[in-house]
């Protein structure tokens, strides 16, 4: 999905696919310490060309970086500033031809050596309550929902049953006794209702996602790759013939690991009915975000606010779709939405510096050519986005704005968080974190600016860069002790 700084989802992702476990086979990996330099290194015996690092110091904020290549074909490397005592959190995700594989988790206490990766909670490290808030419109017997994700040790694609327990996934769910058939085709289930539990512990789990649907199960499939590991087929919105077009249908996005619990709503690819999710803490910690108007209202809302282009998105009566899932996809009507605003922004940087700062530093850029070329904290003009972004790119962060080393991956996630709120030539990027600058005129993704008006704080995930200075609905705490998730209609 993207997003929860790339915990999962990602994703997401909605946004998001979900990348398999990888093969212990496959590489050798450790970490080397000289003086206050910490070596991540990771070695391939299989075909890898790139391989990515996700680590936390002292479990803090997650980093994510592309690895250099260094020396030894297949091996690669990363560089962290540490001092004695400090503890390393990280895994990789890294390709065998054009599949991509995460590692489980290891940690490194500085001066102490790795230890293997945690054990899952077993009997919850927290839990989690589903609240039915329709108003009487439905039954808890009518309220579904199910818990998919990956062992944290095992990697193993696995669900969560009512009792809390971390379950692996088998292609064989697809034709078990209690299986979901529709259309003439099987598939697993491992939904409940919420009138059989509506409270379940959770155990440690890598990219997870809680499935909620009204009035029937959704309809998911397991599949089964060449190498024998396990994925799944959620909603693809983008298929017309999906067995879940027809549902009611929300999730909820996260991950549980010894760090604590990182999760968020998502609108990035649809709004079925509205979720509003409270984490609480056991230091007292306790937040609310997400909608709080009816499902009616907010479809009202919509198509009276909505400028023209976005009013088709309304789906009903089953949901409103992202514009990418909508008229705004390729050769549809509004494909080329965001083209004339592009034009304008890459003719006025082609005569005049594009200056801005993020967490990772300051960026520089110039359009030279066809290409966005940017500089970072006055080093070389090495990071590119290469040529014009589509309509489609902007609305998704994909194609040239998800494509380069880790540094480039950061420009083009700012840029285009800066093309869906119109930022770029309207406002001083000094502002680029304030969102009362946000959408001063179109073109702009106004599906995203819809969500970030009509949920709590403003804070939601219109877009999948919508993370991008701090605006997204990403929730986390080091110590949690209950999410409850409050189904709305």
């Amino acid at each position: 999905m993207r997003i929860l700084k790339i915990w999962l989802v990602s994703l997401l992702t909605s946004l998001c696919s979900f990348v398999v476990p990888a093969q212990a086979a496959d590489y050798t990996q450790g970490v080397s310490v000289d003086g206050t330099t910490a070596t991540l290194w990771f070695q391939s015996s299989v075909n890898t060309s790139w391989v990515d690092a996700h680590y936390q110091v002292n479990g803090g904020g997650q980093q994510n970086v592309r690895m250099n290549a260094a020396g030894a074909a297949g091996r690669f490397e990363h560089r962290v500033t540490v001092k004695a005592g400090d503890s390393l959190g990280y895994f990789f995700t890294y390709n065998n031809g054009n599949p991509a594989y995460d590692t489980p988790r290891f940690t490194h206490t500085v001066g102490q050596g790795s230890t293997p990766p945690p054990p899952d909670g077993g009997t919850g490290a927290m839990s989690v309550q589903l609240v039915n808030g329709t108003n009487g419109q439905h039954a808890d017997s009518q309220i579904y929902w199910a818990i998919i994700g990956y062992h944290p040790v095992t990697r193993v694609l696995s669900y969560v049953d009512r009792s809390g327990r971390l379950v692996p996934a088998s292609v064989g769910d697809n034709d078990a006794p209690n299986r979901l058939v529709k259309n003439g085709q099987n598939y697993a289930n491992y939904f409940y209702r919420l009138s059989e539990a509506g409270t379940v512990p959770l155990p440690q789990i890598d990219s997870g996602r809680m499935f909620i649907s009204i009035g029937t199960p959704m309809y998911i499939k397991i599949n089964q790759a060449g190498d024998g590991r396990l994925g799944f087929a959620g909603p693809d919105l983008g298929n017309p013939t999906d067995p879940n077009q027809d549902v009611y249908f929300e999730w909820v996005e996260f991950t549980l690991d010894r760090y604590g619990y990182h999760g968020n709503t998502t609108r990035v690819d649809q709004f079925g009915f509205p979720l509003r999710t409270r984490l609480i803490g056991r230091d007292g910690y306790d937040r609310t975000l997400g909608e709080t108007a009816s499902r009616a209202q907010i479809f009202a809302n919509f198509e009276a606010q909505m400028p023209a282009e976005f009013r088709p998105l309304v789906s009903r009566p089953w949901r409103i779709v992202a514009p990418g899932k909508g008229p705004f996809g390729p050769g549809r009507a509004q494909s080329r939405y965001f083209d004339g605003y592009v034009d304008q922004v890459w003719r006025h940087y082609s005569q005049q510096d594009l200056v801005f700062t993020a967490e990772a530093g300051t960026f520089r850029g110039r359009v030279i050519g066809n290409d966005f070329v940017f500089s970072k904290d006055g080093g070389p003009a090495n990071l590119y986005i290469r040529g014009k972004p589509t309509t489609q790119a902007i609305l998704e962060g994909s194609g040239n704005l998800a494509t380069g080393n880790p540094q480039e991956l950061v420009v083009q996630a700012q840029i285009t968080a800066a093309f869906n709120r119109h930022l770029l030539m309207s406002v001083d990027p000094a502002r680029w974190s304030d969102a009362a600058a946000y959408y001063p005129q179109g073109p702009a993704n106004y599906y995203a600016k819809f969500w970030h008006d009509h949920s709590i704080d403003g804070l939601a995930y219109g877009f999948c860069y919508d993370d991008v200075r701090g605006h997204s609905s990403l929730q986390e705490h080091p110590n949690p002790q209950k999410l409850i998730v409050t189904v709305g209609w």
